[in-house]
């Protein structure tokens, strides 16, 4: 059956339950199935509640893991990319995961034991990591890096479920969306949509907003003990380092008008580049910071 979705005008299969293949029966008894559902379910657990776009994938890959009662994780890497899955590896641990690890040149396979044309040096073998991994007490594969054709080999060995952390492109820096995309990094995207006061809003103009029908979300990034003593009332407190890991407590919407202030300016500054890279797209700097806010208080 050869279809054509992107062609499609109505969407109607969105729009209007429209099942355009005649199989929607058929599948909907094999998501019934006892191991589908707990699959799909889990899936769905990653974006449910507003969770979608908070979670990175090395984060949805452990709550997945977590949610699925998995204890020992798998992961196929690249040799180009061992640092790289060393860290990795440290973070599953450290989430409380049993990490085992398998290089893609397991078994010291020489290209030319495989097809005559090739070197006699030794490089991927994608069949074999899988049959280690089946032999292991893995329950779940995390693919890292492998070459384009390896990674599909791996994939049709492996007896066990498996994802993808990352995919090899040499010239995206392994980012394989940005040679579709083109995109300016981060950085020079924020710079450009600065306004004429740079994003930076003086105490006065937050009083007026805090008072009016639909108020900011102010973002506190002190630490957490002046936090305590004095603070705007409403206000959320994530100290700058903590941002990242807490990122779940900033709004679901991206376009809420997030407020962001510390002592004096600095640390505020930088935490707004940090919320426009995850796609808010009304972030202010509180001019002067938290002492300037309580100068106006008194």
């Amino acid at each position: 059956m050869n279809m054509n979705c992107l062609a499609c005008k109505n969407k109607l299969c969105k729009a209007d339950q429209k099942d355009c293949t005649g199989t929607k029966i058929k599948i909907i008894e094999e998501y019934k199935k006892a191991h589908n559902q707990s699959i799909y379910l889990n899936a769905d657990k990653l974006v449910a509640n507003n969770k979608a776009g908070t979670l990175s994938r090395a984060e949805e890959i452990v709550l997945y893991a977590k949610n699925q009662s998995y204890h020992t994780i798998a992961l196929a890497y690249c040799y180009g990319l061992e640092k790289l899955s060393s860290t990795i590896k440290d973070y599953f641990k450290k989430q409380g995961f049993k990490v085992l690890s398998f290089r893609c040149t397991i078994n010291g396979i020489k290209e030319s034991d495989i097809s005559p044309d090739l070197r006699d040096s030794v490089n991927c073998n994608p069949i074999g990591q899988a049959e280690a991994i089946n032999k292991s007490t893995a329950q779940l594969a995390v693919i890292i890096g492998l070459c384009l054709g390896h990674d599909i080999m791996l994939h049709n060995y492996l007896s066990i479920p498996f994802t993808t952390l990352i995919v090899k492109d040499r010239v995206f820096d392994h980012n394989p969306a940005q040679f579709f995309l083109h995109e300016k990094p981060v950085t020079e995207k924020f710079i450009e949509a600065l306004d004429n006061k740079f994003n930076m809003r003086n105490s006065q103009w937050l009083s007026e907003q805090l008072s009016s029908d639909n108020p900011p979300f102010i973002l506190d990034l002190r630490h957490p003990d002046e936090f305590e003593k004095q603070h705007i009332p409403g206000s959320t407190n994530i100290p700058l380092k903590s941002l990242s890991r807490q990122k779940n407590q900033l709004p679901g919407d991206k376009t809420t008008t997030i407020v962001a202030l510390c002592n004096g300016g600095i640390q505020s500054a930088y935490a707004i580049v940090y919320l426009f890279s995850l796609g808010f797209t009304k972030v202010y700097n509180l001019s002067g910071g938290f002492g300037s806010w309580k100068k106006l208080q008194q």
